[in-house]
């Protein structure tokens, strides 16, 4: 097992900020070269992570891009885990429930794109186009998330389940869809499952919930104990 440490203004290359065994005390202990500046940054090391391996992502983390940015977790079950940690106790959840490590994207096209296996714990994901769960091989995804937040802005944008085999768990999270063009859209046979959580807006109508039509057939979509 290992442990990869996240923090935006990391400057962690190749295997820096990969550790045989769980660390304590501060990002500002572990210091910049020693942590990763990029959730991706972590994914992609040298050494990258394995099913059972940990990427705590401190809970002051703000990373921004105006490129797609694309999570790819691994071919073998359960995949990875990601944890947002509390900033000055890396061996520790983070304590306040309203603050989450955060990945924004920029301009006007980029895309959140969600693949393979893993699991995440207490991020934010803010969204300029669309947030994409797909397949990118013969590996299906199958994503679970808990106490996660992701914002879509804007009209016509999206949370979308894409291709075939794709399964997306969301659970005590919320979906702030804050344009009333905004909609989710299961596809190809996907899964979307979430229980508890809410589904919530800024100042406008939710004109459709799930929109585009589910195409090809065999979409599931359970909603328990959402708000």
């Amino acid at each position: 097992m290992a442990w990869f440490y996240v923090k935006s203004g990391g400057s962690a290359t190749g295997d820096t900020g990969r550790y045989a065994s769980q660390q304590t005390g501060s990002f500002a202990t572990l210091g910049a070269a020693n942590y990763y500046d990029s959730i991706v940054g972590a994914i992609n090391a040298t050494t990258s992570p394995i099913a059972g391996d940990f990427i705590l992502v401190s809970d002051s983390h703000a990373f921004s891009s105006a490129s797609n940015i694309n999570y790819v977790g691994t071919s073998t079950a359960p995949g990875f885990n990601i944890v947002c940690v509390d900033d000055s106790n890396v061996d520790a959840q983070r304590t306040a429930q309203g603050v989450r490590g955060t990945e924004t994207l920029t301009g006007t096209s980029a895309d959140f794109n969600f693949d393979h296996r893993f699991s995440a714990w207490g991020l934010s994901f803010v969204a300029v186009d669309n947030i994409i769960f797909s397949a990118s091989s013969a590996t299906p995804a199958d994503i679970n998330l808990y106490d996660c937040k992701f914002t879509i802005p804007g009209s016509s944008d999206s949370l979308l389940m894409q291709q075939d085999g794709v399964r997306l768990g969301l659970y005590d999270s919320e979906i702030a869809m804050n344009n009333n063009g905004a909609f989710l859209r299961v596809n190809n046979n996907s899964v979307f499952y979430m229980q508890g959580g809410s589904i919530t807006t800024t100042g406008v109508t939710i004109a459709a919930l799930f929109s585009a039509g589910m195409v090809n057939a065999g979409a599931r979509i359970t909603l328990k104990g959402v708000d």
